[in-house]
């Protein structure tokens, strides 16, 4: 209640009906006083007005204004009465309380992984509050996916929660958000074993089978998994199968695996010429001078082989890739031991690029 005293009439009173307590909602406060008088025949006065104050640490000067901002406060009527002047009253103390925002996490809720930090960023909350909002980002037990409150985005594929929280300001206080669920989704990928890969029959297998993904994954989350083939050491094809190169290994992509073969050939062609040999030795790989080659290489690639003696005399001429010398002259009879000279003249083919056209070798007894 606030009190006014008239002089030579009494004391009329000011009665506030309301609370002295108010939430801050950035308007002035609704005081609405009403005025009874404890002489009831004496009404009449010209002018009623209020003014306002600060207290304690609230600084507001006197103002006929009423206050809007978080303080304590005082406030004082004053009647003007013709007879007497003006009369002020008790002043009536009221306080305005923080108010507690309204905050709501806002966003894009469905993402594609990229490699990159993505999330909601963006909440509402009163225009007029000026607290910092931050954000925390954290797994969501719907399918558990694991990531522990940050306020840093996720970046694997998952289902996450994001909640906002605005830091308290001089008319508010601090306040979170109810939590905004978000998902991440797996990239779509599809991995295509390349073509043409192969070895020849016994050859070492190769150390990995190789295949391309598309779209590219460059710069993103490497994937987990090698390729296998089907088992099989004979000559023939095999498929390259997907084995743990699969979705559950690299949970950040979606993975569609497109298959092809892996073919063994028969053996790698072989042509090589002896650096010597010995006639009448009990070995049988270099008791006669002879071309070695497999069932790879094509007969059919050599056009001539010729053995000379190193006075250019043509002493043999292979009738073809099979036939042999034991070192014997035209007249029947073993040569004497020494160095000879084979000359060869092969087909264009890539096969005989490699080997060389003439050489030597020795004949030992």
């Amino acid at each position: 209640m606030m009190l006014l005293s008239v002089k030579g009439v009494g004391q009329a009173s000011i009665v506030y009906s309301g609370t002295s307590t108010f939430t801050y909602n950035g308007f002035a406060p609704s005081l609405n006083p009403a005025i009874s008088f404890t002489v009831p025949d004496y009404p009449n006065y010209s002018t009623l007005a209020y003014n306002y104050v600060g207290t304690g640490t609230t600084y507001y000067p006197a103002s006929q204004t009423a206050p809007t901002n978080v303080g304590t406060y005082t406030v004082a009527a004053t009647m003007t009465f013709a007879s007497s002047g003006p009369t002020s009253s008790i002043p009536f103390a009221f306080t305005i309380g923080k108010a507690t925002p309204t905050i709501t996490a806002t966003g894009v809720t469905t993402y594609t992984y990229n490699g990159l930090p993505q999330g909601p960023g963006t909440s509402t909350y009163p225009a007029d509050a000026t607290g910092v909002v931050t954000y925390s980002y954290s797994g969501a037990a719907s399918d558990g996916t694991v990531y522990s409150a940050s306020g840093t985005k996720p970046t694997n594929a998952g289902s996450y929660q994001v909640v906002a929280t605005i830091a308290s300001d001089v008319n508010y206080n601090s306040a979170s958000s109810s939590a905004l669920n978000f998902t991440i989704t797996q990239k779509p990928i599809t991995i295509t074993v390349n073509q043409g890969q192969s070895k020849y029959y016994g050859d070492p297998e190769p150390a990995i089978f190789t295949y391309t993904t598309s779209p590219s994954i460059s710069g993103l989350v490497a994937l987990v998994g090698t390729l296998l083939r089907s088992p099989g050491e004979i000559v023939g094809s095999y498929s390259i199968l997907q084995n743990d190169l699969t979705t559950v290994n690299n949970p950040n992509y979606i993975i569609t695996f497109v298959s092809d073969n892996f073919i063994i050939n028969p053996a790698a062609p072989f042509f090589q010429i002896p650096n010597a040999f010995v006639p009448g030795s009990q070995n049988e790989y270099d008791n006669i001078f002879r071309i070695f080659a497999n069932s790879s290489f094509p007969p059919s690639l050599l056009i001539s082989f010729r053995i000379f003696n190193r006075a250019g005399q043509l002493i043999k001429t292979f009738t073809g890739i099979n036939d042999s010398w034991d070192g014997k002259g035209p007249d029947g009879s073993l040569l004497e031991s020494d160095v000879y000279i084979w000359v060869a003249t092969f087909v264009d083919d890539p096969l005989t690029k490699k080997i060389p056209r003439s050489g030597t070798f020795v004949l030992l007894k």
